[in-house]
């Protein structure tokens, strides 16, 4: 999504929702999980913030659990297309950020 649209992200990891299994490893294996791994997910999605009333109503109707994780950024000048930043509350960045599998590789 980020590098198709241009733009950079930031994702607070204390907004992302974790399985019960997820929550009984350790901190460090939370992490590679939830953002590497492909077997305990949800669906992300963006949407402008002028549409978020719309978007949280159709969570309600149709009783789909919606979590705001994070937000688009402009592309910074000389920054890699795509960037993506996860901090923690309280401003730390969290990283390494280990890459899953890519289904759009050459």
């Amino acid at each position: 999504i980020l590098e198709r649209s241009n733009v950079g992200a930031e994702i607070e990891w204390d907004a992302i929702p974790l399985s019960i299994g997820l929550k009984s490893l350790s901190p460090e294996c939370q992490q590679e999980a939830a953002l590497s791994g492909g077997d305990d997910y949800e669906l992300v999605f963006t949407s402008s913030s002028s549409v978020r009333a719309k978007v949280l109503e159709a969570g309600l109707l149709s009783q789909t659990p919606l979590h705001r994780i994070g937000r688009i950024t402009a592309k910074e000048t000389g920054e890699k297309e795509g960037a993506l930043i996860v901090r923690r509350s309280g401003g730390p960045i969290v990283s390494p950020i280990v890459t899953g599998f890519d289904h759009f590789a050459a």
